[in-house]
């Protein structure tokens, strides 16, 4: 790229091509080889020469070169190399568009003569950095009768015509690619007396080795020719057979969820109940919500499921109900927010960095730590340089966390919480892992507090960092029982198919350059260009197979209905217009939805729709409150609501506070 400025637009845009070539040789009786050959050219811009090489071995040789182009355009000339003899035709200053170049001579030593047979060989090509359009060769004979000469060219593929006439062998080829050699190889009868001037003695009889060696290489060909349509229809096997591992551990089953629960005929129940003015459905009792449960699997077994499966015990049947509640867009605080976002964006119960906020928030949340504003004379003490809006102070409560002993937080006088069916939560309300973010807090705070600029400061891009996460996920892994929410069965299989016809297709390239060498045998450019699109396909999806996780694996009944349930809660609490019409019930609800919309990496859309919704003397209520004010719009005063909600009016009269804010409006929850 750096030269190519400097080039003259003449020099840098010449090019060259090769029309076609002749070769005229004639086999005298005592064995010395007379050839006649030409190349067309026709040349774009100016070149300097033009040249035909002749390799030779110590018992060969050539003799009477002569050497011409076409209107006299160059003067001839030869030149002795170690491979053999290079014959040469300058050109003049400025190069004629079009151009033959005509060589003759003998040649002495062309001809082997074994003690059986006589043998020729000849080759075109290999000097040549361009195509040529088309080889036409007549050979001669020093014999009459044709039945006797037997030949072969190889490649077989490049000949186009070929014709035995007497004693006289006719070949014409196609294009010949740049850089490969066309060859043939003639047995004739023996030359009796042979002179060792004209051609070299072999005294074996070599017509049976020949003819072997000749059968292999047909056989090859035709082995190349089948490795071709198999290397095709293993193309198209790898193709098709992520289909089938889609189709079998990847399509996603639907979650069925009127027909296992008869949550449809409850809820067709209880809005008959609402219409004729009784019970309001959401506020059923614990009890009701469990015969609920009972009476829809009394519902199941009349309508013939019978069939459950012992995993779909009442416990599960129970907690699916419980999973239910997530429709009414309220999230289930049984799963902690790392394990949400485990499950919803992590790989395969692997937390992202949102699932490390959101654990932070809801520390925050929960009273562990507190987050403040920073004073004036911590802004001034603070040794990070510039100016940064997004600032707070973090403190660490000294009545939840009292001491820390070893590794984690022990705490103390505080009593232990158990969540829904999380047993190993029964020792402590935190978990192990939201023990270490505390410790990690500690571990960087002066008398228990720091800057969160300054907090992350020492953090970002630390080995240490690094190193946390690595260990934080694979205990928030524990806690997310993945398991029990995906199948990664079909993701393993493809995962471990991609490596395998990764390797199987290095391998087999690697095998059949060897076999099939590319100067022989041109065919296995095309095997080996399917076996180079087999390695990409492999590597592609080697590479990606993090990506291709939730594609050939699936969720389970209980994670499908799991994943979509946390999704109407991520569309309610980004939806400004849905939480306008119906608000959480008060800062205390909008700060847990704030933690779970972290969890789900929607945070900033969630503080915005709460900076428009939530009066600003109310954000004081906030755990959140000093990022709230960052997304805090002041120009907006209030808002219209149709549902209930403790917030006061623009007008300054007080909404009604009902135990839901979630009512029917036109038929409609």
């Amino acid at each position: 790229m750096l030269i190519v400025p400097f080039l003259s637009p003449q020099a840098s845009a010449r090019d060259y091509t090769l029309e076609e070539a002749t070769a005229n040789i004639t086999i005298y009786p005592e064995g010395a080889v007379h050839v006649e050959e030409s190349v067309s050219y026709t040349f774009d811009g100016d070149y300097n020469y033009v040249y035909r090489m002749i390799r030779t071995s110590t018992e060969e040789s050539i003799r009477n070169i002569k050497g011409y182009c076409s209107d006299d355009a160059c003067k001839f000339r030869v030149e002795r190399i170690s491979e053999g003899y290079r014959l040469i035709g300058d050109l003049p200053e400025h190069t004629p568009e079009n151009l033959t170049f005509y060589v003759s001579y003998d040649h002495y030593g062309a001809v082997k003569v074994h003690d059986d047979v006589s043998e020729f060989h000849r080759q075109w090509g290999e000097e040549w950095e361009k195509p040529l359009g088309n080889l036409k060769v007549n050979i001669t004979f020093p014999i009459k009768n044709d039945s006797e000469i037997l030949y072969w060219t190889h490649p077989a593929g490049y000949t186009q015509e070929e014709n035995l006439n007497h004693n006289v062998l006719n070949l014409k080829t196609e294009e010949i690619p740049s850089s490969y050699d066309y060859k043939v190889r003639v047995v004739f009868p023996k030359i009796e007396s042979p002179d060792s001037s004209s051609v070299r003695i072999d005294n074996e009889k070599n017509l049976e080795k020949i003819l072997a060696e000749e059968k292999e290489y047909r056989q090859k060909e035709l082995k190349l020719e089948g490795l071709y349509d198999i290397t095709l229809y293993f193309l198209f096997f790898i193709l098709v057979i992520p289909v089938f591992i889609y189709l079998i551990y990847g399509r996603e089953l639907k979650t069925g969820l009127e027909e296992k629960t008869g949550y449809e005929g409850e809820t067709n129940s209880e809005e008959k109940t609402n219409s004729e003015g009784k019970t309001n459905p959401e506020e059923k009792t614990d009890h009701e919500m469990e015969t609920n449960s009972e009476e829809g699997a009394g519902h199941e077994k009349e309508t013939g499921h019978e069939d459950r499966s012992d995993h779909e015990s009442k416990t599960d049947y129970k907690r699916k109900i419980r999973l239910i509640e997530i429709y009414k867009r309220k999230p289930d605080e049984d799963f902690r927010p790392a394990v949400v976002n485990a499950i919803m964006k992590g790989k395969l119960g692997i937390p992202t960095i949102d699932g490390f906020t959101a654990t932070f928030m809801d520390l925050a949340n929960r009273g562990y730590i507190s987050l403040r504003n920073s004073g004036p004379e911590e802004a001034d003490s603070s040794n990070i340089s510039g100016s940064e809006t997004e600032d707070f102070m973090i403190e660490l409560n000294h009545e939840m966390c009292p001491e820390i002993k070893g590794k984690y937080y022990e705490i103390e006088g505080r009593r232990p919480e158990v969540r829904g069916s999380k047993s190993e939560l029964k020792e402590s309300e935190l978990a192990d892992f939201e023990k270490d973010i505390l410790k990690l807090l500690n571990d960087h705070s002066s008398e228990r507090k720091i800057s969160w600029r300054e907090f992350k400061k020492e953090l970002e891009g630390t080995e240490e960092f690094y190193k946390f996460m690595i260990s934080w996920g694979k205990k928030v892994r524990k806690h997310s029982e993945i398991d029990r929410f995906f199948q990664s069965t079909g993701s393993t299989y493809m995962n471990l198919f991609s490596r395998a016809i990764l390797a199987s297709a290095i391998v087999y390239y690697i095998a059949l350059s060897g076999y099939f060498p590319s100067s022989e045998f041109p065919g296995v450019s095309k095997v080996n260009m399917l076996a180079a699109l087999i390695g990409i396909w492999g590597f592609i999806m080697t590479k990606n197979s993090e990506i291709f996780v939730k594609v050939f694996g699936r969720w389970t009944s209980e994670g499908k209905l799991y994943y979509e349930l946390w999704g109407n809660f991520r569309e309610y609490i980004t939806d400004q217009s849905a939480l306008k019409n119906c608000p959480p019930e008060s800062v205390k609800t909008w700060d847990s939805y704030l933690v779970y919309a972290a969890s789900l990496g929607v945070a900033k859309q969630a503080f915005r729709n709460m900076s428009l919704i939530v009066p600003f003397e109310k954000l004081e209520e906030s755990s959140f409150r000093p990022i709230s004010y960052h997304y805090y719009d002041h120009s907006v005063h209030g808002f219209e609501n149709a549902c209930s909600s403790p917030y006061q009016g623009v007008d300054g009269t007080e909404r009604s506070s009902k135990s839901s804010s979630f009512e029917e409006k036109d038929g409609e929850p």
